[in-house]
């Protein structure tokens, strides 16, 4: 493992700390991206989406992310296979988090999100979250009524977020757009998420099939 490989798997410290790092050149862009691609296997057929993450990893790796991110574009050009570069944090999925909320309820499923309470140290990879296929899920009863799930989630991922900034960040893949988002989830739930994530498109063709 070298060391943007360590970097970019380990969670890192506070938050005041992750913004004093080192400045971002192009050339350590350009290093990172290197490292994609040779080291990870990842390609260039979607030249801007790859060089805005390549750009996130090298501002994360000095430390002065800022914002979690959404991965968004259509079926089959990679947005799971990319949000797995976040290999130090949990990965669920949105539909995982549905059934579990039809199962268990509400309560149980946030708290199953949530980092763990009554510890005196709660390791760091407890706090960052990666939701994959956001808007996969179907609305939930919930008390006689259909509600979405992910929309209280990511309200409850903006809280985390306010307290305690990239240690709690949220990486999320999606088909929808930034409008779907709004209609479905609400202008409140959009609004945070435009706050806590950055957004990044894919527009390569699906690699299953070969259609845009």
């Amino acid at each position: 493992m070298d060391g943007i490989d360590a970097a970019i798997v380990t969670a890192t410290g506070a938050e005041d700390a992750r913004n004093q790092g080192p400045p971002v050149t192009p050339d350590y862009v350009e290093r990172v991206a290197t490292w994609m691609e040779t080291e990870r296997g990842y390609d260039r057929r979607d030249l801007p989406a790859f060089h805005r993450l390549a750009e996130f990893l090298a501002w994360r790796r000095r430390g002065r992310a800022t914002k979690g991110l959404v991965l968004a574009g259509p079926n089959g050009n990679g947005k799971t296979l990319w949000l797995r570069m976040f290999a130090f944090c949990r990965m669920v999925s949105c539909a995982d988090i549905a059934r579990r909320w039809v199962d268990a309820g509400g309560p149980d499923t946030m708290a199953w999100l949530s980092p763990p309470t009554g510890y005196d140290v709660i390791p760091e990879q407890y706090y960052p979250l990666v939701l994959d296929e956001l808007g996969d899920e179907p609305r939930v009863n919930s008390y006689g009524t259909k509600t979405e799930c992910m929309g209280e989630v990511l309200a409850e991922r903006y809280e985390l977020f306010v307290r305690h900034g990239m240690r709690a960040a949220t990486y999320i893949s999606t088909n929808l757009s930034a409008q779907d988002i709004q209609t479905r989830y609400g202008n409140r739930v959009y609004s945070r998420l435009c706050e806590m994530c950055n957004r990044v498109e894919f527009t390569a063709p699906d690699s299953r099939t070969g259609e845009a």
